[in-house]
């Protein structure tokens, strides 16, 4: 999802429903395991999922190898504290 969100968010209609619909699911997957009432479990999906992306995205993107790896543990750091790990 990462390496192709900018990608998609350039693409047309047919391509941004697609990516739609996949995030979609993931939502629904992840937030199946996750615990509390099914709202906030979305909302907390949702949430995992930007920040995946997110983190994935902003590391990618930096010339510092060092700076890029303490984005992508402080990504993950955020992730697992946000579900209780």
């Amino acid at each position: 999802m990462p390496a192709m969100s900018a990608d998609v968010a350039r693409a047309g209609d047919d391509v941004r429903v697609t990516y739609t619909r996949r995030i979609k699911v993931l939502v629904t997957k992840i937030a199946e395991v996750l615990e509390g009432e099914t709202n906030d479990r979305e909302r907390k999906a949702c949430n995992l999922i930007a920040l995946m992306i997110g983190s994935v995205s902003a590391a990618r993107a930096m010339s510092d190898r060092e700076c890029a790896k303490a984005v992508l543990n402080f990504g993950l750091a955020s992730a697992m504290a946000q579900i209780g790990a």
